[in-house]
């Protein structure tokens, strides 16, 4: 933001200067605290919400990123993490490569043409790039290769490392409310699988009782557009208010346990769908997985597994359940398993629409 008192002066200089118009006009006075932009959320869980960013905030967050010659970026602009990613190029004088469709031979033919350095992509396009062919490309330019905006498995991790060696992995946390929250660093991506990490540099962490997790930092929204009563219950004392359930280790790193609004109660107990659906990853059947809480007269809440099968695998409920014994106590296994092509994603994001799996579940008779 320009300083006032410096263009005061060249408003002064120029009105000295007899003949000549002022050497700068300067439209209205702004302040740093002033809305910038505004960006939608993604509408998992319901109606998408505007989020007002500040002038300041977007400066702050674009100040995060460790500084690299040359990213690519698989979100679109409208993205929080794309336009973050953007500014952060701009503030660093580097360079940003935009992929239109994150495909995998798009996003590799790219790495290897533009010399890519940094490559941030979300868990399940990570999964079509270690799916690919990439003995096809050059690839020996990239040092940083990122995750996050969803639930990292271990696994992916792991293959991350075996795929490009040389390179490190971190995985962020954050949102489009709160900015970078957590960073899972290189050198405890391994020491500490499925962790966020620890809080980002000049962020505050917290979490309530009821375990929902809390963010305080100078990168908070400024409030939802035209909406009052979704500000004032999102942000409270200062404090950001996620929504997500965590745990917090003896040494300060944050785990996330799922959605409040997500956590299933059934029959008494309380049961993160997040956790289920980590147990189920590795079945080799199952090439994706969605749990969800459906209305139950009996249960309260019955556990469904919505399930995309791997090729031409089929998939029961009773392998499920077998699968899941002696990882999972029996009250956290599914007792519904729906069979389908694709999960319902956001756009941007791929994170699965569990509100819209719901809504189209409780319509449809069981069929296990």
């Amino acid at each position: 933001m320009p300083n006032r008192r410096f263009l005061d002066r060249l408003r002064r200089r120029g009105s000295r200067r007899r003949g000549h118009r002022p050497a700068l006009e300067v439209g209205p006075d702004l302040d740093e605290r002033d809305p910038q932009v505004l960006f939608f959320t993604s509408g998992s869980t319901g109606r998408p919400k505007g989020v007002l960013l500040s002038h300041r905030t977007n400066r702050l967050r674009a100040m995060v990123l460790p500084p690299v010659a040359r990213t690519l970026c698989m979100f679109p602009l409208f993205h929080m993490a794309g336009y973050s990613m953007a500014l952060n190029a701009w503030n660093v004088r580097g360079t940003i490569t935009f992929v239109p469709t994150p495909t995998a031979d798009a996003i590799l033919r790219e790495v290897e043409s533009r010399r890519i350095e940094r490559l941030y992509c979300i868990p399940a396009v990570w999964a079509r790039v270690l799916e690919a062919d990439r003995s096809r490309y050059r690839l020996d330019s990239l040092r940083c290769v990122d995750t996050g905006t969803s639930a990292t498995p271990p696994e992916l991790i792991a293959a991350l490392k075996e795929a490009f060696p040389g390179t490190t992995t971190a995985v962020h946390y954050g949102s489009t409310e709160c900015g970078p929250a957590a960073i899972l660093t290189d050198e405890d991506v391994l020491r500490k699988p499925g962790s966020v990490g620890l809080p980002a540099l000049g962020v505050e962490l917290r979490t309530t009782d009821a375990s929902e997790l809390c963010v305080r930092s100078e990168l908070l929204m400024s409030g939802y557009f035209d909406n009052p009563e979704a500000s004032r219950e999102a942000l409270r004392d200062g404090w950001y208010h996620t929504g997500d359930v965590a745990s917090v280790d003896p040494e300060g790193y944050v785990w996330i346990v799922g959605r409040l609004r997500e956590i299933i109660r059934t029959g008494g107990e309380t049961v993160a769908p997040v956790e289920v659906e980590r147990a189920l990853s590795d079945h080799p059947g199952i090439a994706e997985v969605a749990i969800v809480g459906l209305p139950d007269d009996h249960w309260g809440e019955l556990i469904c597994a919505v399930v995309v099968p791997r090729g031409d695998k089929v998939v029961a409920l009773e392998e499920l359940r077998a699968h899941l014994g002696g990882r999972l106590a029996p009250h956290k296994h599914p007792r519904r398993l729906e069979v389908v092509s694709e999960l319902p994603r956001t756009a941007a994001t791929r994170q699965v629409q569990r509100s819209l799996l719901v809504e189209r579940l409780r319509s449809k008779p069981p069929v296990t």
